[in-house]
């Protein structure tokens, strides 16, 4: 069980930097674009996510 539990957080760690790293990469994307309707758009996913 222990180690069950520490694979689990492990693999929240890593979801949660690969979210966060994805969402930067896409984040300067779009400023780059400027698009300022998918900016916000995008933000209100990312923060979705982050509640839930």
């Amino acid at each position: 069980m222990p180690k069950m539990r520490f694979f689990d957080s492990l693999f929240i760690i890593i979801m949660n930097y690969g979210f966060h790293a994805h969402s930067l990469v896409m984040y300067s994307y779009l400023m780059i674009k400027e698009n300022v309707k998918l900016v916000k758009l995008y933000g209100q996913i990312i923060r979705i996510f982050i509640y839930f």
